[in-house]
């Protein structure tokens, strides 16, 4: 869970906040912690009260009917190909950041690891991302906070006393992107087994590590390099610290998105698979081709894609999700969380504002 949902929103999102200014970046921060994190355990509820696996489509053709099943699977298959391609993206910058200039590598290379990475995912499946995804994320946590951690030794209080009103909403869909662990949920599942406990204390403490690490990072950039924060972060901080930190910082970088780019492969195929009746070779084909070929084409930028994936994309799967949380709990009550209504219709509208506004809000 914490490695899944920790990949590329957590470098693009200090330069949100920047620009938003780091108070409107931490409210939106902490709000968003809070109804993540409760909706990613609506729907393990929903997942645990619904006989047979899934993907999210499956979840919300079932429990919603034919017409929200379609918008789902429009909006999960686009989101997903979009989160891959910022993904490839990314992993060939940082690859060529490790080696630096030293042994100058192309970006390509580093997607094409990627590209590897994701058809062992979807030939071996949960066993393979469970024992692989465990080691990554180890290396991945170190990394960042190592990362955070030098980058605190030069906070300024000024850098992080700002608000500013015209921008305050723009983190909203990146920080959605950053904490955003649906995806994986069904795999929390099927590792875990169907003890309700333990898939709510492994969706709580995936998520909120993730939060916490996510919020560590970018205080701790805007803190120490205010107005100079760049855009992927990495950049920013080689510039101000030197050393080995370009390095240290693009292998944070590629293990981050690496955890994160297997597991979203591997979701994409199975839902080919299982809930759009694709043959298999097809669906891994589709799954791990498809955005690699677009990468190929020459897509090559991923700060729109993030904030258009968080906002609107993952705010549809949001929303559907505390739709399908409300019906199963009329007609299934017993061993559900006792959500009050009110909250979920909240979260509904939370939802529905941020997709509206990344769509037509002031850019």
């Amino acid at each position: 869970m914490f490695g899944t949902i920790v990949g590329a929103g957590i470098f693009g999102l200090p330069y949100m906040v920047q620009q938003a200014g780091y108070l409107a970046g931490l409210f939106w921060m902490l709000v968003l912690a809070v109804a993540v994190t409760l909706t990613h355990l609506l729907y393990a509820d929903v997942v645990m009260a619904t006989p047979g696996q899934h993907r999210l489509v499956g979840y919300v053709r079932m429990h919603l009917g034919s017409w929200a099943g379609r918008l789902e699977a429009f909006s999960s298959v686009i989101g997903l190909f979009g989160a891959s391609l910022a993904y490839l993206i990314l992993g060939g910058l940082f690859i060529a950041q490790i080696f630096g200039p030293e042994l100058p590598v192309p970006p390509f290379w580093g997607a094409a690891l990627l590209f590897i990475f994701g058809v062992l995912a979807v030939r071996k499946g949960t066993t393979f991302l469970s024992a692989v995804d465990f080691w990554m994320t180890l290396v991945e946590m170190g990394s960042i906070l190592l990362l955070a951690a030098i980058a605190s030794t030069a906070i300024k209080t000024e850098h992080l006393l700002t608000f500013n009103v015209e921008h305050a909403l723009v983190p909203y869909g990146i920080i959605l992107f950053a904490y955003g662990g649906l995806t994986v949920v069904t795999e929390v599942r099927e590792i875990v087994g169907d003890d309700a406990r333990r898939v709510r204390r492994s969706v709580i403490a995936g998520t909120l590590m993730a939060v916490g690490l996510t919020i560590a990072f970018a205080t701790a950039v805007v803190g120490a390099l205010g107005p100079t924060t760049t855009t992927e972060s990495i950049g920013g901080l080689s510039a101000a610290f030197g050393g080995h930190l370009p390095r240290l910082g693009a292998l944070a970088g590629f293990f981050s998105i690496l955890t994160s780019y297997i597991v979203f492969t591997d979701y994409l195929n199975k839902q080919f698979c299982k809930d759009f009746n694709v043959r298999p070779i097809l669906a891994s084909i589709a799954a791990v081709g498809f955005p690699f070929m677009l990468y190929l084409m020459g897509v090559r930028s991923f700060g729109r894609i993030l904030e258009l994936v968080g906002a609107v994309l993952i705010g549809v799967e949001g929303m559907f999700v505390s739709m399908m949380y409300l019906k199963v709990k009329r007609e299934k009550r017993d061993g559900m969380l006792k959500v009050p209504n009110l909250v979920v219709y909240f979260l509904l509208l939370v939802y529905a504002a941020g997709a509206l506004y990344a769509l037509f809000g002031p850019r």
